[in-house]
């Protein structure tokens, strides 16, 4: 579900349970107070799915700690792309102060990259997205070392 209000959001998650849907990932800005209003209503409409959120990189640590504190009680399976790739520090600070899962892949694009935060613990689920991690093979290389870490893979997609 792409980011809108609130409202509308809930809307398409219930249309999309109507439909069959078990698990829903949405869009959210990286502003801790929307997107919470986001999760909160999406969850509302749609209690018994899987629900996702993909910030793509859009917050700080601290507002990230902050959303997912905010969020536990909607039970967000995992957040995805909370923070630049680049801050591994902050990585290390969700981590600590959190327990919420989360997804990393769609802009790590080598086994070697992910390999970092894999060996620190920092992330639960790793999401190689193929037409960026070089192809099947590219998505092998990943899920090979994802394995050896025992984490699951979901080869992500996208508007590429």
């Amino acid at each position: 579900i792409l980011i809108n209000s609130p409202d509308m959001m809930a809307e398409e998650a219930f249309r999309l349970v109507e439909q069959g849907y078990s698990a829903i990932k949405i869009k959210i800005s990286g502003k801790v107070t929307q997107d919470v209003a986001r999760v909160a209503a999406v969850r509302e409409a749609a209690p018994d799915i899987m629900l996702f959120a993909d910030a793509n990189s859009g917050f700080t640590a601290p507002d990230a700690i902050a959303f997912s504190r905010k969020v536990e009680r909607y039970d967000l399976y995992f957040l995805e792309e909370p923070l630049p790739l680049d801050d591994i520090p902050g990585y290390r600070r969700l981590r600590a102060a959190t327990g919420q899962r989360v997804a990393l892949g769609e802009g790590e694009f080598h086994s070697f990259g992910i390999r970092s935060f894999l060996e620190e613990g920092l992330i639960d689920l790793v999401q190689p997205n193929v037409t960026r991690a070089g192809g099947i093979t590219g998505c092998l290389r990943i899920a090979a070392t994802a394995h050896a870490f025992n984490l699951p893979i979901a080869l992500h997609t996208g508007a590429s």
